[in-house]
């Protein structure tokens, strides 16, 4: 029976597929080869970093500069866009905007009206 399934190839398994006494057999792909190897340099550079897990004075000293400066250059670019929503919405930006208080409160008398609608 056993050596007829194999010769033959069974047509279909019994149950649940990839677990159990009669499960099929997965074959292994170059891909998952690749895969494997992936892991084992990855696991392979952690355990090297655990092994020394300091840094000397030298490369310690201003190591993470560069990352910080660009942080705080976004962040302080993310907070003047949101401190300059109103004037963009007000049309202060914009190249016939005048540069008093009333062109500024201008846009509040568009919809006044001083009798009611009939």
């Amino acid at each position: 029976m056993w050596l007829g399934r194999l010769l033959f190839g069974a047509r279909s398994v019994p149950g649940r597929q990839w677990s159990g006494k009669h499960r099929r057999v997965r074959k292994v792909t170059g891909h998952m080869k690749f895969n494997r190897v992936q892991k084992m340099l990855q696991i392979r550079e952690v355990e090297k970093m655990i092994a020394v897990p300091y840094l000397t004075v030298d490369e310690e000293y201003g190591h993470i500069v560069e990352k910080k400066i660009e942080k705080q250059s976004e962040f302080f670019l993310h907070q003047r866009k949101m401190r300059n929503f109103g004037l963009d919405v007000l049309g202060a930006n914009s190249p016939h905007a005048k540069n008093d208080a009333k062109c500024y409160l201008d846009h509040l008398n568009v919809a006044k009206k001083w009798n009611p609608v009939d």
